[in-house]
């Protein structure tokens, strides 16, 4: 215990010594200074608040000492904080018992004050309920205990979500609750239950600003300047950025006259003093050398200065430097347009688009100047926003639709979706069944893509394959219908919105769907042959010919067709007649392509039933689309079914044109080959050339029926 001197009772407290309490002489200048500066910061509050004016503090530190707890207790931060709360509590209670006296309610309502707010819309506040439900906590309920918000980022985010409350009553309660707590948000002690603030808070946190947009209405003036605040918590706190005060100046009043608000008057004072009242000595404000420039805002949690702040900005450090780069890269990708979910076919057809910053990025790391627009770097571009946004791009979907074209593999596509490459095996299925459900829809006559007013082509192809058993044997068969027309002719129409692509919450669903409306498109009735009577005999025509005048005389006309008007023959590439061979048209540079389009597939060979149904839909078709004819499409056997379905119905199918197919005419010249060269494996070659299928490779190149269908 140290000796004391001189004055007998304690500088603190004021009381004398008690025995064996210990006690601390204030001997030396450093110890004298240290007492007064502390004294400074228990000003106004209950404790020690007067010894500041109390002490003569001129008269130097000789004779005075205090006791050893006074001193422990002057010097303790914590017991200073709980000081000040105690006061901060002892004001907003005088504050309410005052605001009660004056709107002349009773002494008895004055009573509950410490515990409740009130206002003009009733209790706003009771600090043993939830500040939303208004219910307090049940001890038989884990789920129901309550929360205290204590955290300046809580406080934050609690503060910004009533923009989106659709109750008014409680949104009222709660922007009044704000306001009556904005100096000292902990001072109210604002509970919440866990659940509330996910109904709340959490979802306001995750809706984008495309879908809290059309659920802010009536902003207040109070929801708007924390608008304002949490973009300059993001830009300065959270971003480093150094901004001029004239900037945020600017940012402030974008805000506030987004939702009605006057800002003509509104200076860069004001905007400083918010600044300066929300984030106290966290916000730094540096002023500018040159004339009439605004002071620069900066970051100055945990004491950092200016330069501190300014080498943050930039992110000297790897970590800062990541994270800067990081964040606006996230958010350019966020920003870039994203293929919908399912997409139309047209939609992966066309050039996607990609985060501009991104692709700088890749440039720079491969060391290039400029852009690089590479498919390498295209596709990992597309790939890395995938894996940011989390949504698939046009990238991801058009190659795992494709390698599951290719190789019809589970396992392989969930490999590659599981490596971040592409999307899941069951999504691949999904959109199969969506794209043919909406082809369904939208082709549900022809393909829309079919010209009017054109004559169109139509083929009826008899697919024919091996079954896949043990032994091979055995041969499926079914008709397949598709169309093909010029490219030049194909019709696109342009649609003012985006179709609505049918997506069921189960796949199984859709495809149970789309297997029923498939299987009542293949239904085809049961054709009836009208008997006319015996068709009249024809005169059998001359089939030799002794003279080969007829054909000297053809070959003229030919010759003179291609020579021009001074009887010059022609290049070979201007020449427009084609010789008997085609081999003068082939070298034609103007060559019109074809695309082939899919519409429809029987689960049974082509009958004259199936014939019959497809001729009847063609005819509506025509109908449709205001074609002038259609000409029909098939082998031998399809060709004689069309023709004979038309001598029998002349003014049902009157627009349609049987034509046979030219490879069916060439088969009698690749019989004469088969003939002298069997055992060459021909046959292996046309089939894996795709010309021939499997099961009718030796009946094609044999060539028979073929040969009597063209002497018929």
């Amino acid at each position: 215990m140290e000796t004391r001197e001189g004055d007998s009772t304690c500088i603190l407290c004021g009381n004398g010594n008690v025995s064996n309490e210990a006690t601390h002489s204030i001997s030396t200048i450093e110890r004298w200074d240290n007492i007064k500066r502390k004294s400074q910061l228990w000003i106004g509050l209950d404790k020690f608040g007067s010894i500041h004016s109390n002490v003569d503090w001129e008269h130097g530190p000789a004779g005075h000492w205090a006791h050893e707890s006074c001193r422990m207790t002057l010097c303790n931060a914590t017991k200073l904080e709980q000081a000040k709360k105690r006061q901060r509590k002892r004001e907003l209670e005088r504050s309410h018992e005052k605001a009660s006296s004056v709107s002349g309610c009773s002494s008895q309502a004055v009573a509950p004050a410490a515990k409740r707010l009130r206002s003009s819309l009733g209790p706003i506040h009771d600090k043993g309920k939830c500040v939303w439900c208004c219910k307090p906590e049940s001890p038989k309920h884990p789920e129901t205990k309550l929360y205290l918000i204590s955290y300046d980022h809580t406080w934050a985010t609690f503060k910004l979500h009533t923009v989106t409350l659709q109750d008014q009553a409680m949104r009222d309660r709660i922007n009044c609750l704000i306001e009556s707590a904005a100096d000292d948000p902990y001072a109210l002690e604002i509970r919440y239950h866990h659940k509330c603030w996910l109904k709340y808070v959490r979802r306001y946190q995750k809706m984008s600003e495309d879908d809290k947009l059309p659920q802010m209405h009536n902003v207040t003036l109070r929801e708007a300047r924390t608008m304002f605040l949490d973009h300059v918590r993001s830009v300065i706190f959270e971003e480093h950025e150094l901004r001029s005060l004239q900037s945020l100046l600017r940012d402030y009043c974008s805000i506030v006259s987004r939702y009605g608000f006057p800002t003509s008057g509104i200076k860069s004072s004001y905007v400083k003093d918010i600044l300066t009242r929300e984030f106290q000595d966290k916000i730094g404000f540096h002023p500018r050398s040159q004339r009439n420039q605004s002071e620069l805002v900066y970051d100055c949690t945990g004491g950092g200065s200016y330069v501190e702040a300014a080498l943050l900005s930039i992110g000297v450090s790897s970590e800062q430097l990541v994270c800067n780069v990081a964040r606006r890269l996230r958010d350019d990708i966020n920003s870039v347009k994203h293929v919908p979910w399912p997409p139309r076919v047209e939609e992966l057809e066309q050039e996607e688009e990609l985060s501009p910053l991104m692709l700088q990025l890749l440039s720079a790391l491969l060391g290039k100047k400029g852009i690089d627009l590479s498919p390498t770097t295209l596709s990992l571009t597309s790939l890395i926003t995938q894996y940011v946004s989390k949504r698939p791009t046009t990238t991801a979907i058009n190659a795992t639709v494709t390698l599951h074209g290719i190789t019809r593999s589970k396992e392989l596509v969930d490999s590659f979706y599981k490596l971040g490459m592409g999307i899941s095996y069951s999504n691949v299925l999904l959109l199969h069944d969506v794209w043919a459900m909406h082809d369904l829809k939208q082709c549900s006559i022809c393909p829309d893509e079919i010209a009017e007013k054109v004559p169109s082509i139509s083929i009826i192809d008899n697919d024919d394959f091996r079954n896949d058993t043990l032994t091979g044997g055995g041969t499926a068969h079914r008709t397949n219908w598709m169309f093909l027309q010029r490219i030049e002719h194909q019709s696109i129409e342009v649609r003012a919105n985006r179709d609505i692509l049918p997506h069921k919450e189960d796949p199984k669903t859709l495809s149970q769907v789309l297997i029923q409306k498939a299987s009542d498109m293949q239904v085809v009735t049961p054709y009836k042959t009208i008997k006319r009577g015996e068709p009249p005999i024809r005169p059998e025509p001359i089939t030799t010919i002794s003279t080969t005048a007829p054909q000297r005389k053809r070959s003229i006309i030919h010759a003179l067709a291609r020579v021009d008007s001074n009887g010059d023959r022609n290049d070979a590439t201007e020449q427009t007649i084609p010789s008997y061979g085609g081999f003068h048209a082939s070298l034609n540079g103007k060559q019109g392509k074809s695309k082939a389009y899919f519409h429809m597939s029987y689960n049974q060979p082509p009958n004259k039933s199936v014939v019959n149904a497809i001729m009847e839909k063609l005819s509506t078709i025509i109908m449709t689309k205001n074609m002038p004819f259609a000409f029909l499409v098939g082998d031998l056997p399809v060709y004689t079914l069309i023709t004979l379905l038309k001598a029998e119905n002349p003014e049902k199918f009157h627009d349609i044109v049987p034509f046979l197919g030219p490879f069916h005419t060439q088969c009698a010249m690749m019989s004469a080959i088969y003939k002298r060269y069997k055992g060459s494996e021909l046959e292996e070659l046309l089939v894996a050339g795709g010309v021939v299928a499997e099961g009718s490779v030796e009946h094609a190149l044999k060539g028979k029926h073929y040969k009597r269908g063209c002497v018929a």
